[in-house]
């Protein structure tokens, strides 16, 4: 049976609290990992360089660990160092 409650259609009216947390997970899930190159699956294109990639995607597959993707905010220790 299908989940009811996925989509950003809600036929069951949620609260804006329940809408609001929906929105920050989406936020979350899209906004964390950006593709450094075009990602193939198989001989489709999953994703172009540039477009943002899901976590559960990145975990799933690997692309963080094969450097197909790079986070959109790294930690300060991760960032690349600037030229003087």
């Amino acid at each position: 049976m299908a989940d009811e409650r996925q989509g950003t259609s809600r036929p069951h009216g949620d609260s804006p609290d329940e809408l609001e947390r929906y929105r920050q997970n989406q936020l979350h899930e899209y906004g964390t990992w950006v593709a450094t190159q075009d990602i193939y699956a198989g001989l489709a294109l999953a994703y172009r360089e540039g477009d943002p990639v899901p976590i559960s995607n990145v975990e799933l597959h690997g692309y963080d660990k094969n450097g197909l993707v790079r986070l959109v905010n790294p930690p300060d220790e991760k960032k690349p160092k600037e030229a003087k």
